[in-house]
């Protein structure tokens, strides 16, 4: 039986252009995924570690004002330049202890050592695991959705 993940966060687009931009996020997961995924990381496009261009970082529970504050705030001052960058601001951000991480890839050796510095794990599920999806990317007071369905 599904569960929901609802969830608050930002679109991260890392590189030459990097770009922040608030968003909401709901997906049906199995209940035992739901419970567990406090702080989540989810790569709809990428197929490597080493070329994620746009990650979507979540915080289950908190408000886009707290998100805001503590987590888009720490990338901006920081700068985005790397998929394993913005996972430590993240990290920091929230003071999570895991990270569950939704790709189709698996993190890298020198991503998990730069975590594990901060005390934090990686919980690595397939994309397929995240059924069906609603990505909310909030631009300025506009509203735009996107529906999303795993392959």
């Amino acid at each position: 039986m599904d569960e929901y993940l609802i969830a608050t966060g930002a679109l991260v687009t890392a590189g030459e252009s990097p770009r922040i931009t608030p968003a909401g996020f709901h997906a049906a997961v199995e209940a035992a995924v739901a419970a567990a995924a406090r702080v989540a990381v989810v790569d709809f496009d990428g197929a490597s570690a080493r070329i994620p261009r746009r990650l979507l970082l979540l915080v289950r529970d908190w408000g886009a004002r707290t998100f805001e504050a503590s987590v888009i705030a720490r990338l901006r001052s920081k700068g985005i330049g790397s998929c394993s960058d913005a996972l430590v601001a993240l990290a920091e951000g929230t003071k999570a202890g895991e990270l569950h991480l939704f790709a189709r890839w698996l993190p890298g050796e020198d991503l998990c050592e730069r975590l594990a510095r901060l005390d934090v794990t990686i919980v690595a599920h397939p994309l397929e695991a995240i059924h069906r999806a609603c990505l909310i990317e909030q631009r300025e007071r506009d509203y735009r959705a996107a529906r999303v369905r795993a392959a």
